[in-house]
C-alpha cells in the first residue's frame, strides 16, 4: 500500500461489484501514525487515505485458502494479519 492509501490501491485489484471493507483497529499503528493522527488532529479516514498505517502490502485471499496462505507466510517470518474483507458492492473501499 503506497501513496493513495488504501482507497487508492485496494480497488485497482478488485473486479466491478466487489469492495474491501478495512478494519483500521485490526493492527497496531506503528508510533509516527499515531503522532501525526493525534497531534495533527488528523481524522483516522483521512489517514487511511493518504498513508498505509503500517501496512505495507495487502492480500485477497480465498476463505478456503486463507489458513493455507497464512502457515506459509508465517513460515517465512511474515507477519500475517486479517485486516479486513471483501463484500458485494461499488467497486472501492469501505472502513468498519
Amino acid at each position: 500500500v503506497t501513496g493513495g492509501g488504501f482507497p487508492d490501491n485496494l480497488p485497482r485489484v478488485l473486479p466491478d461489484g466487489l469492495r474491501a471493507v478495512v478494519t483500521p483497529g485490526a493492527w497496531e499503528w506503528p508510533a509516527l501514525f499515531r503522532f501525526i493522527r493525534e497531534k495533527g488532529n488528523v481524522p483516522e479516514e483521512e489517514m487511511l487515505r493518504v498513508f498505509n498505517c503500517g501496512v505495507g502490502m495487502v492480500l485477497f485471499v480465498a476463505p478456503d485458502r486463507a489458513a493455507d496462505v497464512r502457515r506459509r507466510l508465517a513460515a517465512t517470518g511474515e507477519s500475517v494479519l486479517a485486516v479486513g474483507r471483501v463484500e458485494k458492492g461499488p467497486r472501492g473501499v469501505r472502513f468498519a
